[in-house]
C-alpha cells in the first residue's frame, strides 16, 4: 500500500527529497495504514461517484444530528475495509460545541496504529 502522507493539518506537504510525502506501508509501519484508515473515515457517504453507497454518513451522523453510535459504527466499518487492518481495538468520539473529534486504536498486520480526526 502506498499513500501521499498528510500533517496534522491534513495537507500534503513536501518531503525533504522535494516529492510529495508518500507513507508505504511495505516498510513495516502501522501509521502507512492509519493514514489510509483516516482517509476512509473522510470519503463522505455519497461523494465517490463510482461509489455513492459508500463513505460515512457525516451529516446525519455528526453535524445535523449528533448520533455517536451511528457514526462509530460507519467509521468502524469504513476503517475495516482498508487492507491491513486486522480489527479496532478502540474508538472514541465526542463533540464540544462545533468541534467534532474522533479517535481509534487500529491493529494492523504491523502492529498498533492509531486515527485521529
Amino acid at each position: 500500500m502506498r499513500t501521499f502522507q498528510t500533517n496534522a493539518n491534513n495537507d500534503l506537504f513536501i518531503a525533504p527529497n522535494g516529492n510529495l510525502s508518500i507513507i508505504v506501508d511495505a516498510q513495516g509501519d502501522p501509521q502507512a495504514i492509519a493514514q489510509c484508515c483516516k482517509t476512509a473515515v473522510q470519503a463522505q457517504l455519497g461523494e465517490m461517484l463510482y461509489a455513492a453507497d459508500q463513505g460515512v454518513p457525516m451529516m446525519a451522523t455528526a453535524f445535523n444530528a449528533y448520533l455517536p453510535a451511528q457514526f462509530e459504527a460507519a467509521a468502524r466499518s469504513a476503517i475495516m475495509s482498508v487492507q491491513g487492518v486486522l480489527r479496532v481495538t478502540g474508538f472514541t468520539v465526542q463533540r464540544v460545541g462545533e468541534a467534532f473529534t474522533y479517535s481509534a486504536t487500529i491493529q494492523t498486520i504491523y502492529g498498533q496504529g492509531t486515527v485521529n480526526g
